[in-house]
C-alpha cells in the first residue's frame, strides 16, 4: 500500500499522444512506474480506470487527502478542524 505522497497521476494514454485529464483516462502509480512508462501506450493499468458514481464518492469523502482547500467545493465536504490548522 502506498502512501498519497509516493503516488502520481498517470495517464493511460498520454497527453502527448492526446489523452485527456478525466476519470477514464487517469491512474495512479508510483513514481517509478509512472517514469518507466512515460509516454508509452503498451502499458496498462492492472484495473480499468472508471468514473465512479456519486454513492462511491460520497462515502470516501473521508477518505480523500485534499492538498488545496478550494477542492472542497468539488467533493462537497467541509474541511476538518485539523485540515484547517494545517
Amino acid at each position: 500500500m502506498f502512501s498519497h505522497k509516493d503516488l502520481t497521476l498517470d495517464h493511460v494514454t498520454p497527453k502527448s499522444k492526446g489523452g485527456p485529464t478525466n476519470w477514464t483516462n487517469i491512474v495512479t502509480a508510483c513514481k517509478k512506474c509512472n517514469h518507466k512508462k512515460a509516454d508509452r501506450t503498451d502499458i496498462k493499468p492492472y484495473r480499468t480506470p472508471k468514473k465512479p458514481d456519486f454513492h462511491q464518492l460520497y462515502s470516501r469523502t473521508d477518505h480523500i487527502h485534499v492538498d488545496y482547500e478550494v477542492w472542497y467545493k468539488y467533493i462537497n465536504r467541509v474541511p476538518s478542524k485539523k485540515q484547517q490548522i494545517a
